[in-house]
């Protein structure tokens, strides 16, 4: 808890498709992604992060064979964060848990 991070986002997908990674707080995965959603034309331009105050730390979108590297600090409360992508579409099957203790 509480230490800084540092998250190498690579985006070796072999299709030609954008992602991003959005960590949020635990149980919002799917709120965050409808807001994504939500954002409509505008999406893009805002890399497909909602303003949603669920969102911890977000990485632009990644074009194919492209890297980010994501600097936050660890939650201090120790649970379990999801991880998601937030690209349309995406959101409900490119998801994970990163575990904070």
């Amino acid at each position: 808890t509480g230490k800084n991070v540092e998250l190498i986002f690579k985006n070796n997908d072999t299709l030609p498709l954008m992602h991003n990674l959005l960590l949020v707080k635990p149980g919002t995965r799917i709120e965050v992604v409808n807001d994504a959603i939500a954002m409509g034309a505008e999406g893009m331009a805002n890399n497909y992060v909602p303003d949603n105050p669920n969102v911890l730390a977000a990485t632009p979108l990644i074009q194919i064979g492209n890297s980010y590297s994501l600097y936050f600090k660890a939650p201090e409360k120790p649970g379990d964060y999801e991880y998601v992508c937030t690209y349309p579409g995406h959101g409900l099957i490119m998801w994970g848990t990163l575990f904070v203790d």
